[in-house]
């Protein structure tokens, strides 16, 4: 295998009719799945000469996590139909090449098997969520999940009914899987696989299904299935960790536009959410480490691969195809770096702002605070500083302790130690460590940032542009922050 492709090309010979029909299938006549991959080929770039490019680091951040590439595998359904060990191969290769697992909420194995199948404990991995019928089902399932080890939840809002796939209606099988998803899944008979599988979906949720699954975990929440720049907008100022910008592979609505079209949109009518709070990812149609590079180029923080994870591991390749695949990914994508004279710091990229840890409890224990310094030192390993993003997570006594086995190794910054509502704790912290402290995203105005300013409790001031009034008042912040010696 020399390409990605050719494992969808072996996958057709090896695969059962009804699983090829499955994996492979669109929706109606398959115009949005071609066009896709099609987008990709409509964007060229430009090459740059006489750049030092012996070392080209593909190395990327995402939501916090370090990942060897800026790729990560879609969460695919039903792995186990294509190779007996199902997501846990996945699991395997990613842990091997050192990327990032999405797995799927209609699993053919169970989370738990999956965690297992991990190189190390340390291995991140992610989980997507269907919203199901009954939201205690689904309230249930992120527990579970949470309990497994999980890092975020990515909520999938681009299939609240399944796509009409006519070539998946007409293999008329149900898929065999060990688990029965807990229930979860309500199986439905006839239909083709999909819809045998995914009738449980609840298509009645809307933007306050954020507010719900806000009050349901602490983990970073991320939206996957944005198709427009409307909405793009909306969820950056819902203030959700991030978005996926898909249309489900083309499986859910024929002639829906491709997700690098809407990304180019993001770009052309709404670029200050590329540099926000939000990261942005993308999936859909890649195939080639020159797709991953243009997505990057345009501001998309990683990619998903997902219908090649399936046709890699075919064929009986299992883990060892998976990591073929992503081995091939790798070396396009370096290649055509060097191409473009681009490496991680000829970029500019040598800081990352990066989630600091998870919900810490009033007085935690010592793995807490070990935990949150090990994930510092393993981005600065690979030559980059960091600003720590604590969400206003941290209550006192944690917030003193943090500050103090953060300082030796000197990160950035410190984002949102504490809530805005405790001032006066902000003073203690501010005198106590050298570390600069970020805040600002939840002072709205001039009057609320005002004491912040003039009692130093901070050294920047992060207003949110879409919360401060717009760019007027963001620009009187600015002024008013500068006469405080303070940075934005």
């Amino acid at each position: 295998m020399i390409s990605v492709n050719d494992f969808e090309q072996a996958a057709e010979k090896t695969m059962s009719p009804e699983a090829w029909a499955y994996v492979s299938s669109g929706a109606d006549d398959e115009i949005s799945a071609r066009e896709n991959a099609r987008m990709y080929s409509k964007v060229f770039l430009r090459g740059r000469v006489l750049r030092k490019v012996g070392k080209v680091d593909c190395s990327t951040n995402i939501l916090g996590y370090p990942s060897a590439l800026p790729i990560y595998t879609s969460p695919v359904g039903l792995a186990k139909l294509v190779h007996p060990a199902g997501e846990c191969a996945i699991a395997a290769a990613d842990g091997k090449e050192g990327i990032i697992q999405v797995v799927n909420t209609v699993s053919s194995m169970p989370i738990e098997a999956i965690m297992d199948a991990r190189v190390s404990k340390d291995q991140t991995v992610f989980w997507q969520l269907y919203a199901d019928k009954d939201l205690e089902k689904s309230e249930a399932f992120v527990r579970r999940v949470e309990k497994a080890g999980v890092k975020s939840i990515w909520l999938t809002v681009d299939s609240p009914v399944v796509g009409n796939r006519e070539r998946d209606e007409r293999s008329k099988s149900g898929a065999e899987t060990d688990e029965k998803i807990e229930d979860i899944v309500e199986k439905q008979q006839g239909g083709g696989i999909a819809k045998a599988n995914t009738g449980f979906v609840n298509a009645d949720i809307q933007w306050d299904i954020i507010h719900w699954l806000r009050r349901t975990t602490k983990l970073p929440i991320v939206i996957k299935g944005i198709q427009c720049v409307e909405d793009a907008v909306v969820a950056f100022e819902a203030d959700v960790d991030g978005i996926v910008l898909s249309n489900h592979g083309g499986r859910s609505q024929d002639t829906a536009q491709p997700p690098l079209l809407t990304l180019l949109e993001i770009n052309h009518y709404a670029p200050h959410i590329l540099n926000g709070h939000m990261q942005v990812f993308i999936d859909g149609g890649v195939r080639r480490g020159t797709d991953v590079l243009k997505a990057l180029a345009l501001g998309a923080t990683a990619v998903g691969i997902g219908r090649p994870v399936l046709y890699s591991m075919s064929g009986g390749y299992g883990e060892y195809g998976v990591r073929r695949m992503i081995q091939l990914l790798r070396n396009e994508l370096q290649t055509n770096m060097a191409f473009v004279g681009a490496t991680r710091k000829e970029q500019g990229l040598s800081c990352v702002k990066m989630n600091a840890t998870e919900d810490v409890n009033w007085l935690d224990m010592p793995s807490v605070l070990d935990a949150t310094v090990e994930r510092l030192k393993a981005v600065k390993a690979i030559g980059l500083n960091a600003g720590l993003d604590f969400h206003g997570r941290l209550h006192k006594p944690m917030a003193k302790q943090l500050a103090k086995a953060l300082e030796p190794h000197r990160p950035f910054f410190i984002e949102e130690p504490l809530l805005v509502e405790h001032p006066e704790a902000f003073k203690q912290l501010a005198g106590m460590t050298s570390i600069p402290i970020a805040t600002g995203e939840r002072l709205y105005t001039r009057w609320d940032a005002k004491r912040f300013l003039e009692e130093g409790l901070i050294d920047i001031l992060q207003p949110d542009i879409a919360h401060a009034g717009g760019i007027s008042e963001t620009k009187r912040l600015a002024n008013l922050a500068e006469a405080y010696d303070v940075a934005m």
